[in-house]
């Protein structure tokens, strides 16, 4: 797998985004904010994976981000997060929003 390469924003109000691998999969997570365009939760923060196109490879624009699967969304009302890989285990550490 070839490095990871920021090549611009992604999604307007989107924040927190980091590329990680997991079981070899290249994943994304999210931070998403109440003015994300597809904030699927009435404007609340919350917490997203996605996986990137077979798993493997970057995205070149953002209409193929948008198209990414959404693996999960979860940690309502959580923000700031960042994901790491020990043992084989995803953790994520995040903090609540007030």
């Amino acid at each position: 797998m070839q490095g990871i390469r920021k090549l611009g924003t992604v999604q307007e109000n989107l924040v927190e985004v980091s590329p990680f691998v997991f079981n070899g999969e290249l994943l994304m997570f999210e931070s998403v904010r109440e003015r994300t365009p597809d904030n699927t939760r009435n404007g609340k923060h919350y917490l997203r994976l996605r996986r990137f196109p077979d798993g493997n490879r970057d995205v070149t624009s953002r209409e193929e981000f948008s198209a990414m699967e959404v693996i999960t969304e979860f940690g309502e009302d959580y923000t700031f997060g960042v994901p790491f890989v020990h043992d084989g285990t995803l953790y994520i550490l995040s903090l609540i929003h007030i």
